[in-house]
């Protein structure tokens, strides 16, 4: 199971979880739905916080 698969399996159990996936390939990222927002590596600390803030947000008003 890689990442995408679990974040589906995740989503299917609780459906208002919220998710970030992180990658430091291309390849995958792209390969990511558009559900789930993608922070590719490297990143800074302030974009973690921000991309949590909009998921967090996101599934509060589901």
């Amino acid at each position: 199971m890689n990442g995408i698969e679990l974040a589906e399996e995740l989503r299917h159990r609780r459906p208002a979880l919220p998710i970030v996936l992180v990658s430091g390939y291309a390849a995958s990222a792209s390969a990511a739905p558009e559900k789930f927002p993608v922070l590719r590596k490297p990143f800074r600390m302030e974009q973690l916080a921000q991309a949590i803030a909009r998921v967090s947000s996101s599934a509060a008003s589901s």
